[in-house]
């Protein structure tokens, strides 16, 4: 699950503060659709800013994912490792999407909290852990159509060696130059088929995901305002990264699934279904190999977060739009 800007919920149900320096009235339809455009464009600069600073983690993290259970390789040595190239690999498609993924998250969100919010007559801004819940599977189950295609060749990217000898088992042994190329070599040997490989480990890790990550994240926020009035950015951040950390915790084995389907050889004859692949790696890794490379995850979802905080607000502000966190 990729980092997104967890105050956009509370936005997406008008929780707004109108910037002192404007004229306009918190009714007038205007400023609501000038708060959108502001939020969109603030959302995919900071989601892509907490992209480019947790690459080199995320890279790490689904290498080791990769490796087989008999090897005592280490992060340092994955990061050293030339045969795997630059830990900034496969960080275009991610960066491209992510104006596109807040988007969606935005509006998914948004639009499916307003509608229960009618249905149930449940007020902007009111504290419902299970509205939190539904939106957030809703929303992540959603984003796994932007979310498969981009990390399928993300993964390859990431894992693949500059020679044809693979390391381990169910490495690409295609040298990919770049995004573009590991998509057109994707699509030109499986169709779109190929392209969406992972599609239900994506929906399933999504799904729960999203679901943990806005009904905790919300729940701290409400929870922290008894002693912290003005919502704070420490508060917001450390909120922030309890909430991703713990939705990672979830779903962090789909995650190594996922990737171990996306990284095989596109030409592999081997079923690649979710619980075949499950079945497979758990009979020759054991059940803690499930979360191999969690901590990477987890110690990355921090700064992370306070980059994408950060940078949300101050584009925000520079575009003239002030929102609490």
């Amino acid at each position: 699950m990729e980092e997104i800007i967890p105050s956009l919920p509370r936005q997406a149900t008008k929780a707004l503060q109108i910037n002192p320096s404007t004229s306009l009235t918190p009714s007038s339809p205007s400023i609501e659709t000038s708060f959108a455009i502001h939020e969109l464009i603030a959302g995919a600069i900071a989601g892509s800013a907490g992209i480019f600073v947790g690459h080199p983690l995320d890279t790490l993290k689904v290498r080791m994912q990769m490796l087989p259970s008999t090897s005592s390789t280490s992060v340092s040595a994955l990061f050293f490792n030339s045969q795997y190239g630059s830990v900034w690999k496969g960080l275009l498609p991610p960066v491209m999407m992510a104006g596109v993924l807040n988007a969606q998250i935005f509006f998914t969100y948004g639009r499916s909290t307003q509608m229960i919010n009618s249905y149930f007559d449940i007020r902007d801004g009111e504290q419902s852990l299970l509205r939190d819940g539904v939106c957030g599977l809703f929303t992540g189950l959603v984003s796994a159509f932007i979310m498969t295609p981009t990390e399928h060749v993300k993964t390859r990217l990431q894992t693949q060696h500059k020679s044809n000898v693979t390391l381990s088992k169910g490495l690409s042994e295609v040298i990919y130059r770049n995004g573009l190329h590991a998509t057109h070599d994707i699509y030109q040997k499986t169709g779109i088929t190929g392209i969406y490989r992972g599609f239900a480990a994506t929906a399933l890790r999504q799904g729960p995901a999203f679901a943990v990550y806005f009904t905790t994240y919300n729940a701290l926020k409400e929870h922290a305002s008894k002693y912290d009035q003005n919502n704070s950015l420490i508060t917001s951040i450390l909120a922030g990264g309890v909430a991703g950390s713990l939705s990672w915790a979830v779903t962090y084995p789909v995650d190594l699934i996922k990737n171990r389907i996306q990284a095989m050889p596109l030409d592999s004859k081997v079923n690649h279904s979710m619980v075949a692949i499950s079945r497979q790696f758990v009979h020759e890794n054991g059940w803690r190999a499930l979360f191999r490379g969690f901590g990477l995850t987890v110690i990355r979802a921090f700064p992370v977060n306070g980059v994408i905080f950060t940078t949300y607000e101050f584009t925000l502000e520079a575009l003239g739009s002030s929102v609490t966190c």
